[in-house]
Order: structure tokens, then C-alpha cells, then sequence
């Protein structure tokens, strides 16, 4: 079990990694790469993890809670939109489809 708690840290190469249960709580990680990485029952919460690649990575129950996932690469992956629903933004994200994501209007009786 790894622990990346507030690491500031920008396009780091984990491609292929075996990171299962890894914090990244709090973590700033632009860009980072995290293709083909396994990160089953990992931690993003609150992380800003703006343009990182999860392209083919495994997110088995990675909480998302209030991560910046904005132009994250998340093609052939298998996260849930209830995953993507606890991000704090997913905007231009690439989703599993193909197609890219729109934040949900934060903005109520505005």
C-alpha cells in the first residue's frame, strides 16, 4: 500500500504499475500517466488529476470523491458513473465511450 498524500508531482510515468489500494489523496498529479495501471480500491479524493491518462487502466472501486478528473484520458476503462458522478469536475474528459464530458451545472435557483 502506497501513500501519495499531497505529492506534488506532474506527468509522472506509471504506465503498466501495479497500484493497487495507492492514496493519491490530495495529490497533484497534471498529466500523469496511468495507462494499463492496475488501481483497484485506490483513493483519488480530492485530487487535481487534470489530463491524466487511465486509458486501459483498471478503477475496480477507486474513489473519485471530488477529484479535478478535466480533460482526463479515461478511454477503455471500466469506471462507473457513479465514479464519475463524485468527481469534482469531468469536463472535457474522454469517457470509456469515446465521447467527452460535460460538468453538470453547479449553479442552482442562480
Amino acid at each position: 500500500l502506497e501513500h501519495f498524500s499531497t505529492t506534488i508531482s506532474d506527468a509522472v510515468n506509471f504506465h503498466d504499475a501495479q497500484l493497487l489500494g495507492t492514496r493519491f489523496e490530495n495529490t497533484t498529479a497534471l498529466g500523469t500517466d496511468f495507462t494499463r495501471a492496475n488501481l483497484s480500491n485506490s483513493s483519488f479524493l480530492g485530487a487535481n488529476v487534470k489530463r491524466a491518462v487511465f486509458r486501459g487502466a483498471d478503477l475496480t472501486a477507486v474513489d473519485f470523491h471530488g477529484a479535478n478528473l478535466h480533460q482526463a484520458d479515461l478511454t477503455d476503462t471500466n469506471v462507473s458513473d457513479d465514479q464519475l458522478h463524485s468527481a469534482l469536475s469531468i469536463h472535457n474528459a474522454l469517457l470509456p465511450n469515446g465521447t467527452r464530458a460535460k460538468d453538470r451545472n453547479l449553479v442552482y435557483n442562480g
